[in-house]
């Protein structure tokens, strides 16, 4: 999978590597992406935080306890056995004053249990409220970092506006821009060429072509200029099918094209067109084939980037199908 630049903002992907055009800003450090699905192309959930983490649980031992029951330190087996019960002059036995010495142990016992119980409750009790305490400050801290990079982004921004110029000025300067890649194919000969495909194609369909003023900016950083000199040109066909083709303001040369259809199998002839189009020696039914399988791979995954032929190619056939054909830079006529 090819690698993607998006946003850091909005996450939108960029054009040329640097410039949004949903901000309309110059990005000097894009997110680099390089799965197959941006974050607001999937099921939407995204996104999230991992966190990792771990709690500690105090063991708890148990302890002998040995138990005293207040007996002579004697064999009472071996003592004389006073016969005379009632004798004043013999030792006499009192069971009460035995149960009452011997009563107190158990009283100890639940007493020493207690304690227990509450010691762990606090212990418990107190290594909760430190987690919870370490939680709040982690994601706290996170939030103010997140504040301070988007108050550090939007200043950045403001000090780095994107200059406009006029399409006379721009061609007063005599050069290409640089925030593109060029094919070697002119803006006009491939407008009327694709227009004249699609009427031909869908013979019951009418196709109107609409040059839009062109759009000029201008970032500097530094010692480095970024420009975006676009002149787009409006294919508009009443089955459902558009494009939009932007060519460069100064030279003229395709830069990037933009498909809209409503059905995938006007897409997919869409597509087949566009790329006729850029390549008009190519054999048709080899590119159709090609197309069919691009189309079922997207399909399979609803969004697909690749390469082919002399183009970056995006693919989304979801609900409403779109797609976008860039020059690649190993092709760029001005690389």
């Amino acid at each position: 999978m090819k690698k993607r630049y998006l946003c850091p903002v909005c996450e939108h992907e960029l054009s040329g590597k640097h410039y949004c055009p949903e901000c309309h800003r110059f990005r000097k450090e894009p997110v680099i992406y390089g799965g197959g699905y941006l974050p607001n192309e999937t099921d939407p959930d995204t996104a999230v935080f991992e966190r990792t983490g771990g709690t500690q649980t105090a063991d708890t031992c148990g302890s002998s306890h040995s138990h005293v029951y207040g007996v002579p330190n004697k064999d009472p087996h071996k003592a004389p056995r006073n016969t005379s019960r009632g004798s004043s002059s013999g030792a006499s036995y009192e069971p009460s004053e035995r149960k009452k010495k011997t009563s107190a142990v158990p009283a100890r016992r639940a007493g020493a249990g207690i304690l227990i119980y509450i010691v762990v409750f606090v212990i418990v009790i107190s290594a909760v409220v430190g987690i919870w305490d370490a939680i709040w400050k982690f994601f706290r801290s996170s939030y103010e970092a997140r504040e301070e990079t988007v108050a550090a982004l939007e200043t950045e921004l403001q000090e780095n506006e994107v200059q406009e110029l006029t399409e006379e000025e721009v061609l007063a300067l005599g050069e290409p821009c640089n925030g593109y890649c060029h094919y070697e194919m002119d803006g006009v000969e491939y407008v009327y060429r694709l227009a004249g495909y699609a009427g031909d194609f869908w013979s019951q369909a009418e196709c109107e072509v609409i040059w839009e003023e062109s759009r000029n900016q201008i970032y500097t950083y530094g010692n480095t200029i970024w420009s975006y000199y676009e002149k787009t040109a409006e294919v508009t066909c009443d089955n459902g099918v558009y494009y939009d083709i932007l060519c460069d303001t100064v030279t003229g040369e395709v830069m990037e094209i933009r498909i809209g259809a409503d059905e995938q199998e006007s897409f997919s002839q869409a597509l087949l067109l566009a790329a006729c189009a850029l390549e008009p020696d190519r054999d048709r039914n080899e590119v159709w084939t090609e197309t069919e399988a691009w189309m079922e791979e997207a399909s399979g995954e609803s969004y697909l980037f690749g390469e082919w032929g002399k183009s970056e190619l995006y693919l989304s056939v979801d609900d409403y199908c779109y797609g976008t054909m860039t020059c690649l830079a190993e092709y760029d006529k001005y690389q």
